[in-house]
């Protein structure tokens, strides 16, 4: 399997796996809040769609950073970097030139300190 084709099911599949986990870590995040809600605060229920919305965001959150750091401790193990990159590594090109340098006109180069108080 060629690296674009291995990086292509990577990307697939990680995505599929990503949405999963992020579902079920939002549904375990709003049930525990609407639990301690109900059983714990005794909330009214006009406070329920605030919660439910923001908890929702909570665990969206705590899915992205779970997961990211998952998946990077997954591409270290296993070695995974040389085969997802499709060589995109920068290269510099040999007719490039070089950057233009800033040059100050000598009528605005201040004189040293010696030079100014002996005037």
């Amino acid at each position: 399997m060629n690296k674009g084709t291995f990086a292509f099911l990577y990307v697939i599949i990680s995505s599929l796996i990503n949405i999963v986990y992020s579902l079920v870590v939002c549904a375990v995040v709003v049930s525990i809040s609407m639990l301690m809600m109900k059983h714990v605060f005794h909330a009214r229920p006009e406070i329920y769609p605030n919660a439910l919305s923001c908890s929702f965001l909570i665990g969206l959150v705590i899915a992205f950073f779970t997961y990211s750091k998952i998946s990077m401790k997954i591409i270290k193990k296993y070695k995974l970097e040389e085969r997802i990159s499709k060589g995109t590594s920068p290269k510099k090109n040999k007719n490039a030139e070089e950057p233009k340098k800033t040059v100050i006109p000598s009528s605005l180069v201040e004189d040293e300190e010696d030079e100014k108080w002996r005037e």
